[in-house]
Order: C-alpha cells, then sequence, then structure tokens
C-alpha cells in the first residue's frame, strides 16, 4: 500500500471506530469529528478520497486540497484521536 492509501485505510477505520481525526498543516490543525463525517455521508460525497494520480484528498468546501503529493510523500500530518 502507498502513504495515501495507508492514511485511506487509517481514516476510514477511525471514522468505524468512532474516532476523531486531525489534519495539521504548519499553521492549523482541523478537527474531523464524527459529527462532519455524518454530514458528508448524507450528502453522498467522499470527506477524503485517492486522486486518478493516488494522492489522498480532502473536502475543502466543493472542492478537494491534497493532502499528500503524489501516492509517497505526506504534505500534512493526520493525528487519530483515541
Amino acid at each position: 500500500m502507498t502513504t495515501a492509501e495507508t492514511y485511506l485505510a487509517e481514516i476510514r477505520q477511525a471514522e468505524a471506530d468512532g474516532r476523531e481525526v486531525y489534519v495539521c498543516t504548519h499553521t492549523k490543525a482541523t478537527r474531523i469529528t464524527q459529527a462532519a463525517f455524518a454530514k458528508w455521508r448524507k450528502a453522498n460525497r467522499d470527506l477524503f478520497k485517492l486522486s486518478k494520480d493516488g494522492a489522498l484528498l480532502m473536502a475543502a468546501g466543493k472542492s478537494y486540497v491534497r493532502l499528500t503529493a503524489g501516492a509517497e510523500i505526506p504534505l500534512v500530518r493526520i493525528i487519530f484521536a483515541s
């Protein structure tokens, strides 16, 4: 599995386990709660997904931002709350 695929699998497992996910950049941390996961499921949209080139993407409004450069290089830190 690539880094992006591993992150996506861990995010999906955290969602299934009822845990929060934090996406951290150099200046900001975004907390993804179970309510946020539920809102995106209800809208039938993916909050996190893989791009055609294998990068991990996160929804940002009506578009997506890259969390990895390609499939292997992380651009952010992802923390899984216990």
